[in-house]
Order: C-alpha cells, then sequence, then structure tokens
C-alpha cells in the first residue's frame, strides 16, 4: 500500500495510459522494483511531453483556428472547439485501453 501512496507527477491526458500500463504490471505481479522502475522512468518524462503537444501545441492552434474562422462562420467555432476538446479527452480513453490489453 506504501507504493500506491507515492505522488506521481504526469500530464492529465496521458495518465491514462501510463495507469494502465502500471494496472497491468500489478496483475502479472511484476516484481516492485519493476514497478518503482516504471514509475520513475515515464511519468516524469511523459509529464513533459504531454504538456508540450496539448497545452503549448493543440490549444493555441485551436485558438487561433477558432479565432480566425469567427469572421468566416460564425456557426463553425464552437462545434470546432468542441471536438477539439472531446479528442482531447478520447487520447485519455483510448490510452487507458491501449495500455490494458
Amino acid at each position: 500500500m506504501k507504493d500506491n501512496m507515492e505522488f506521481i507527477n504526469t500530464s492529465p491526458p496521458l495518465v491514462s495510459m501510463l495507469m494502465g500500463l502500471l494496472l497491468s504490471l500489478e496483475e502479472n505481479k511484476e516484481k516492485r522494483s519493476t514497478i518503482k522502475g516504471l514509475k520513475l522512468a515515464l511519468f516524469g518524462p511523459m509529464a513533459g511531453i504531454g504538456d508540450a503537444i496539448f497545452w503549448f501545441t493543440l490549444l493555441p492552434v485551436v485558438a487561433g483556428i477558432s479565432l480566425h474562422s469567427v469572421n468566416l462562420v460564425v456557426y463553425l467555432v464552437p462545434s470546432f472547439s468542441f471536438l477539439s476538446i472531446s479528442l482531447y479527452f478520447l487520447c485519455g480513453f483510448s490510452g487507458l485501453i491501449l495500455a490494458i490489453t
């Protein structure tokens, strides 16, 4: 239980994939050192990758396209923003499914 109470820092869109990997290791009864190695090796770097992709690349691109298209077609802006946010959550859910299987 002490191992599961440790603080981990990672990006929200990628946490489901990492938790799925952690869950599959625990289901296969891997050694605790292997599980701790996964936490040390992947959770921190994936936080940097996830933040760079989603917050510093995807969000400005979606905001720029949405603001540009306000002058063109007003009703497409909310739908485009909704689709991009749905893609954000879909990445998290599909990461969990891929990691568990």
